[in-house]
């Protein structure tokens, strides 16, 4: 309803600017053309209209974008204001601390002990799917991408397992072996996940259970992402304004 009403307010601003610019623009040109026949600078009258006309056309368009922009960031506070991204994640089994980066598409998560180090790179929604519900209405479901890391203290090479997060589930899509080096030991890149064994399945999955990357995690990152994606969309409103604005 908000957005209707915003937008009926936009229609009627644009008619009255409309008409009111047409009416200036008709008074302009009667007097060009009265410059034609009394003045001998002509040329140079046209000129000086017509970068009259150029800069009322951007002062007018840029007008009515501050507003827009003003209207969506007022909009998006009052509707859904983002609240302080949290600075901890904890399970059962690890404590993760979370760092955002604001502007950025990502946002990053570590935990360390006496025996490990594991280091999560987590996108922002990267894609999304249709699912029916039980009633035969389609919904949809976002997608966010994690790269688990997880480096032994004692051995310089590290297990990256690349995972997907739906709002209720945590998928494997591939595990890799990495050198010291930050790349594979090998070239051969390791099977794709979906044809291991059952037994070899479960039991990667077991072992980011036990650091805490499971179904809950998945759940976890979904309402943090939908909360910065908020604050990004504010964040970047207010900067394109602000260039407006210069």
């Amino acid at each position: 309803m908000a957005r209707l009403i915003q937008a009926s307010r936009r229609t009627l601003f644009s008619s009255h600017s409309f008409f009111s610019s047409k009416t200036l623009i008709s008074s302009q040109l009667k007097h060009i053309q009265s410059s034609q026949i009394h003045n001998p600078n002509y040329s140079s009258c046209l000129f000086q209209f017509r970068n009259y006309m150029s800069e009322m056309r951007k002062s007018t368009l840029d007008g009515h974008l501050l507003r827009v922009l003003r209207n969506e960031i007022q909009y998006e506070i009052e509707y859904a204001p983002p609240q302080e991204p949290v600075k901890e994640y904890k399970s059962l089994a690890k404590i993760y601390t979370v760092e955002d980066c604001p502007g950025e598409q990502w946002i990053k998560l570590q935990s360390n002990d006496d025996n490990e180090s594991i280091k999560i790179e987590v996108t922002m929604f990267d894609g999304a799917t249709q699912n029916s519900k039980k009633n035969g209405e389609e919904e949809m479901q976002f997608h966010i991408s994690l790269m688990v890391e997880v480096t032994r203290k004692d051995d310089s090479s590290a297990i990256q397992i690349v995972c997907s997060a739906w709002p209720d589930r945590l998928e494997v899509q591939n595990v890799y072996c990495i050198g010291s080096n930050g790349l594979p030991d090998i070239p051969y890149m390791g099977p794709d996940f979906k044809d291991v064994s059952r037994d070899l399945h479960d039991s990667v999955y077991n072992f980011l259970e036990d650091r805490g990357i499971d179904d809950d995690f998945a759940a976890f990152l979904h309402q943090y992402v939908t909360n910065k994606d908020r604050a990004e969309l504010i964040r970047w409103m207010n900067k394109v304004k602000s260039f407006v604005e210069a």
